[in-house]
């Protein structure tokens, strides 16, 4: 084993693919998001200092509604790899909204004031 390649790999403690052996269906799905309460984070600012990827920093941004997310890490890779996963996030969120917007306009009129009482006889 080429010990300066190995420590090259891993010079600030972290690993690439990190979340890979979760395995969970959605990243948003990771069990430890069920250890946060709503309160800490609702209409807050939130600092995740050692974001990794970012999947984890994402979800709680996404399913507690905070007011403003940073992510920071020690490692370029990683955080290249968290700007990834910010635009892949926002492209999706987008074209759902696009979807869901044009889907209303097919599927739904605009809806009709109502009719005039019968003229009284």
């Amino acid at each position: 084993v080429d010990i300066d390649k190995k420590c090259k790999m891993f010079t600030h403690g972290n690993y690439h693919n990190y979340y890979g052996y979760r395995a969970v269906a959605a990243f948003d799905q990771d069990p430890r998001l069920r250890l946060f309460q709503e309160s800490w984070f609702r209409g807050r600012e939130m600092l995740d200092v050692g974001c990794n990827e970012g999947l984890i920093t994402l979800a709680v941004a996404a399913r507690f509604c905070c007011r403003r997310t940073t992510g920071v890490d020690i490692d370029n890779v990683l955080v290249k790899r968290a700007r990834g996963n910010l635009r892949e996030m926002r492209s999706k969120l987008t074209q759902q909204l696009s979807d869901m917007q044009r889907g209303y306009g097919h599927r739904h009129q605009a809806p009709q004031p109502p009719a005039p009482p019968p003229a009284a006889s």
